[in-house]
């Protein structure tokens, strides 16, 4: 996911416990709420921030957790197109909706060797506890602190307040890549 350079200036090599992952999230949540004069694409934004966080930190090699892996994991949930009502919105699949569902359902979507498209079993690994999801048919909600949140994020607001929430948190993480 990272270049080099973003490898050079990564902001995030002192988040390891979920506290830290918590302490970063309510830092850049804060900052939205300031910018955006809007508490619920704070606490939006917070959601999303906690998620994509323990998803790089416990899901992705360390390599990934960086500012620049943080950016691509979180415009993984843009799409093209707006969503003008709930469920339009809720029934979506972004990339990270997918990457999501390698969590909670231990499957993805995938081409096989002969180029037939299907739900296979993922081969996501947890890094800390080495648990694969495709081997229980995904973790139970509250059992992965990414997919908790994910989920919490979802369902947090309307779909135009989360849409601002994507852009707040990439725009966030951004300026913290920036001030390096």
């Amino acid at each position: 996911m990272g270049t080099d350079t973003c490898r050079e200036c990564n902001l995030l090599a002192w988040v390891e416990s979920d506290e830290d992952i918590l302490a970063f999230a309510d830092g850049l949540a804060s900052d939205i709420l300031e910018t955006e004069k809007d508490s619920s694409v704070a606490e939006s934004a917070r959601c999303l921030l906690i998620a994509c966080t323990a998803l790089l930190r416990d899901w992705f090699p360390r390599k990934d957790f960086t500012p620049c892996g943080m950016i691509t994991t979180l415009a993984m949930a843009l799409m093209q197109g707006k969503y003008d009502t709930s469920v339009n919105f809720s029934s979506r699949e972004s990339p990270l909706d997918l990457m999501f569902l390698q969590i909670e359902q231990g499957v993805k979507y995938t081409q096989d060797l002969e180029g037939q498209w299907g739900w296979r079993k993922s081969k996501f690994v947890r890094n800390f506890d080495g648990t694969r999801p495709a081997d229980s048919g995904g973790l139970p909600l509250g059992k992965d602190i990414a997919s908790a949140f994910y989920a919490r994020w979802r369902q947090s607001a309307e779909p135009k307040v989360l849409e601002r929430s994507i852009y707040s948190c990439i725009s966030s993480v951004a300026r913290l890549g920036l001030q390096q």
